[in-house]
């Protein structure tokens, strides 16, 4: 008789509209996400892309020993590279500017 009762409860809540709306996208949230999480974990990819970063970091001052580069250098050469584009569109902006303050100011012919 309680299994027949349990049955009978568990087949309505399986039918309800709550189960099709709230139930199933909070079951499927937590199994993608425990499925991710799972995944990492015994993939340990957390730790390995940590030691890949090391490593890359060790080469980069390695051949920056070799080389004798500095930081110093390093940061003069990102701002020459990064500078200049943000120049131009400096300069760009500047002049669009001037030549919209040149057309307003000039009456229509």
């Amino acid at each position: 008789m309680k299994l027949a009762a349990a049955w009978a409860w568990l087949n309505s809540v399986l039918e309800s509209n709550t189960f099709k709306l709230l139930i199933l996208p909070v079951a499927g949230g937590i199994y993608a996400a425990g499925s991710y999480f799972g995944r990492r974990r015994i993939e340990r990819t957390g730790e390995s892309e940590e030691i890949k970063r090391v490593r890359e970091l060790v080469d980069l001052q390695r051949a920056m020993n070799d080389g004798n580069v500095s930081v110093e250098d390093i940061n003069n050469l990102r701002q020459q590279l990064l500078g200049k584009p943000v120049e131009q569109a400096v300069a760009t902006a500047t002049y669009s500017l001037s030549e919209l303050s040149t057309c307003a100011s000039s009456p229509p012919t």
